[in-house]
């Protein structure tokens, strides 16, 4: 049971984030404060006869909280009270609008009755409520059963007795609808990885037979050269031989012709040569471009966009040089090492997906001819099969990972002439090295 709670608790991390903002309980603020304000100014003696005292006070509870969930550590026991508190503010949330029905007459009770049934299904929506994990759904229930039990008179339980079964099933049902929506959104990046990974595969098989045979050809032509010289140089010998020494005129005046002859050949031979050893300089400089990107300010992107969807990490960015800007050559420029350090940082933070790493930091170096870009951490770091088969796509220790993070980053780099090496650290944590070529350094 804690373990499910647990797992739960994990998976609407991403959606309170998004969800717990300042502006969203700004919104949330306003409306219930117009409706307040509306029932209480316009309509006190016909109609609602509200009294909003009690409603605030849940209210308030529910956003202290909120913002008390924001701050529990999102690890190890901290992820249990993280979903506790989520489920009683929650509750708080929705008795708020149950005090609304029943703190007014049965006509403000039956204005107001839709406020609860909304926030049931939102938080449905947003708590993923199931029946595998009906916690939020069991919230709305609780919440129901206390507006009935403040209910001062048989209209308004009537009205809490229509509307909240409907709130209570509807966050279900709501909760059902956002899962099965996230599967297919997991279904569909995982899709869409793949075929970017094949993409990617293809791409640097590609680059890898073209460099094949580029330096096939460079070997061939270097070699070809060196039977052309040696040949060159037997003709010279055959042509400075003494014509005297031949028995028979007409054939000494053969061997000057077919001397003449090799010598033709040889320099069209050669010239053929020349055009393509140029023509092979040409495709490789195709091959080897690639844009020039200041490593610094991608990485420092990077960091503060992991921040904000891991805010209790500290990611840290340093550089080992005493260089202004750091560049390095990679094909696909800025977009893909972003992309590659963003994979990177984003695995550290997950870990295996049960503990991630609280630490990360982005170490930049230049050595000579390459730039190393260090991403470590100190989380579980790689077991003892993972560093022994390499980096292997699809394989991955975490229920809602793709398993082509690391392996896409891998072969980012490799078409970018660059490699990537990983390792578990003494201290503990894992530490990931890209080296790619450098760039002119400012």
């Amino acid at each position: 049971m804690v373990r499910r709670f647990r797992q739960w608790a994990e998976s609407i991390l991403p959606n309170f984030q998004a969800a717990s903002t300042l502006g969203s309980w700004a919104a949330t603020a306003a409306i219930a404060g117009l409706m307040v304000f509306a029932a209480t100014r316009f309509f006190t003696d016909d109609y609602f006869q509200l009294r909003p005292a009690w409603p605030l006070v849940a209210f308030a509870i529910a956003a202290v909280l909120d913002l008390i969930a924001g701050r529990v550590p999102k690890r190890g026991n901290g992820v249990l009270a993280f979903g506790a508190i989520n489920v009683i503010g929650s509750f708080f949330l929705q008795l708020f609008s149950g005090l609304l029905m029943v703190s007014s007459n049965p006509w403000g009770a039956a204005v107001f009755s839709p406020m609860l049934l909304l926030t049931a299904l939102y938080h449905g929506h947003l708590h993923r409520a199931t029946p595998r994990h009906p916690y939020q759904s069991l919230a709305s229930l609780v919440a129901v059963v206390a507006t009935a039990s403040l209910c001062p008179t048989g209209q308004h339980l009537a009205i809490v007795a229509v509307s909240g079964p409907v709130a209570v099933f509807g966050s279900l049902v709501f909760g059902v609808i956002s899962v099965r929506g996230d599967r297919m959104r997991s279904e569909s990046e995982r899709l869409r990885a793949a075929i970017s990974a094949q993409m990617i595969r293809e791409q640097s098989t590609r680059v890898d037979r073209l460099a094949n045979t580029l330096e096939q050809l460079s070997m061939w032509n270097h070699d070809m050269r060196n039977a052309l010289t040696v040949v060159a140089g037997h003709s010279k010998l055959l042509a400075s031989i003494d014509p005297d020494e031949y028995a028979n005129p007409e054939s000494a005046e053969d061997a000057r012709n077919s001397v003449d002859l090799i010598r033709s050949n040889l320099r069209l031979v050669t010239e053929g040569l020349d055009r393509m050893r140029e023509i092979a300089k040409q495709h490789n400089a195709e091959l080897t471009s690639a844009e020039l990107v200041e490593v610094l300010p991608i990485a420092r992107a990077v960091a503060q966009a992991a921040l904000v969807r891991f805010p209790d990490a500290d990611i840290k960015v340093i550089t080992r040089s005493s260089a202004s800007a750091v560049r390095v050559r990679v094909n696909g420029g800025g977009v893909t090492l972003h992309r590659a350090l963003e994979n990177l940082v984003v695995n550290a933070c997950e870990g295996d997906g049960s503990r991630g790493a609280r630490c990360v930091e982005v170490c930049v170096e230049p050595t000579g001819d390459n730039v190393v870009v260090e991403v470590i951490d100190d989380g579980p770091g790689f077991t003892r099969e993972q560093l022994a088969q390499g980096v292997i796509g699809f394989q991955t220790s975490k229920s809602h990972g793709t398993g082509l993070g690391l392996y896409t980053v891998e072969r980012l780099v490799a078409a970018s002439g660059g490699s990537l090496a990983r390792d578990n650290r003494d201290a503990g944590g894992a530490c990931v090295a890209l080296r790619l070529p450098a760039g002119e350094a400012a």
